[in-house]
């Protein structure tokens, strides 16, 4: 099972939850997705060109969402722990305003 992505990723968001480090697992993040609006996912890789793959998961279901590849100049990392993140999308956004707090912004 570990050769298959989506098995990867829900075995890591899961001991995420559970307060277990978890290596190379996704950074959260904001991306802008259009001016003013901006929605809470995931980094799952950095390219060498400047870009990044994201996961942006659905609420209230982490696991199910799409990936897209994104400039750096649309991602802010947020500084938070992953457990966290996956608490405000499983909670229909209760607890974003304690994420938003601990941006990092990757525009150059």
């Amino acid at each position: 099972l570990n050769r298959m992505p989506p098995y990867v990723i829900l075995r890591n968001l899961a001991r995420s939850v559970s307060g277990r480090e978890v290596p190379n697992q996704l950074q959260p993040a904001l991306i802008m997705t259009d001016p003013g609006t901006e929605v809470l996912g995931f980094i799952v890789e950095e390219h060498s060109g400047g870009k990044f793959t994201v996961f942006m998961p659905l609420a209230p279901t982490p696991g199910v969402g799409t990936i897209q590849v994104v400039s750096s100049n649309k991602i802010q990392r947020l500084e938070a722990p992953m457990k966290d993140a996956l608490g405000a999308i499983l909670n229909w956004g209760a607890g974003t305003e304690a994420l938003l707090k601990t941006r990092n912004s990757l525009s150059q």
